[in-house]
């Protein structure tokens, strides 16, 4: 019988089977990592070069929130001023993609949601904000809850005036609030659309323990009773004014693609 190790009913109640195939996914990820690490260390290193780079240049944006960084930092991915074909385009399905390091698919031009939210985790972190990679259930189901369904999306946690949401930059920089500690809704005029969090791909792929989980979760929770901000002011004035930015700064962008052209060809030769 399967093991459904994914279902939070289940694992964060200490049932042994779900946590026992979840220990053998975190040995089978870190083991590729070492494998990745050893293969692909000139390419990783690079990478990592790049990241420093781009955050330099992004620090003369001089932007006014994280939520508006977060617009301007998905105009760059999803405008090919990162691809070695001067075009982006979001796909399910990636051939060149390392688990030590998934943004490196952003210079190959294509990239699924953890391939983007992966880059952007490694640029908010190197410019020094509060950042997560969150792994969740998208879509819901008329028989079946999320809960009891693996994670099939990734997203990220940035904080914005001490209330900690969810962006989708995969997904048109879709906002998210805590419902709960383990659902978020979208904070939408026009959608209403909801993701569950997935605590189990933490522990396989973060090495988060059950005991980190829970800290996790009584945070969330308090997350849950804050207030966040209006739809409107979102869609209206953050978002809308932060394109605006992003074509005032159409020749900083061209700078960084110009800038880190190099490095990129030469990773995505050395993994093709």
């Amino acid at each position: 019988m399967k093991v459904r190790y994914y279902d939070e009913t289940l694992y964060l109640r200490g049932e042994e089977e779900s946590l026992k195939k979840i220990a053998e996914e975190h040995l089978k990820h870190i083991i590729r990592q070492k494998e990745e690490a050893e293969y692909y260390q000139e390419a990783i290193e690079q990478y990592d070069h790049l990241i420093k780079q781009i955050a330099t240049y992004l620090k003369e944006l001089n932007c006014r929130s994280s939520l508006e960084l977060s617009i301007m930092i998905s105009h760059l991915i999803n405008k090919g001023y990162l691809s070695e074909r001067g075009t982006f385009q979001p796909i399910e399905t990636i051939q060149n993609e390392l688990s030590n390091r998934l943004g490196i698919s952003i210079f190959f031009g294509q990239g699924c949601c953890r391939n983007i939210s992966s880059f952007y985790y490694d640029i908010m972190k190197e410019l020094g904000y509060p950042v997560k990679k969150f792994y969740c259930r998208q879509g819901g189901f008329l028989f079946q809850k999320p809960i009891h369904k693996p994670a099939n999306h990734m997203i990220n946690l940035i904080d914005y005036k001490d209330v900690t949401y969810g962006i989708d930059l995969y997904n048109g920089e879709r906002l998210y609030h805590f419902q709960s500690p383990l659902k978020l809704s979208e904070i939408s005029s026009t959608s209403a659309k909801e993701i569950t969090y997935k605590p189990y791909y933490d522990m396989i792929l973060e090495d988060k323990s059950i005991e980190e989980i829970e800290e996790m979760l009584e945070g969330y929770e308090k997350e849950s009773q804050k207030r966040w901000i209006l739809p409107l002011t979102y869609e209206d004035d953050i978002k809308a004014e932060a394109k605006i930015a992003c074509n005032k700064e159409k020749e900083l962008f061209e700078e960084i693609s110009h800038q880190t052209k190099q490095y990129r060809k030469e990773i995505v030769h050395s993994l093709e």
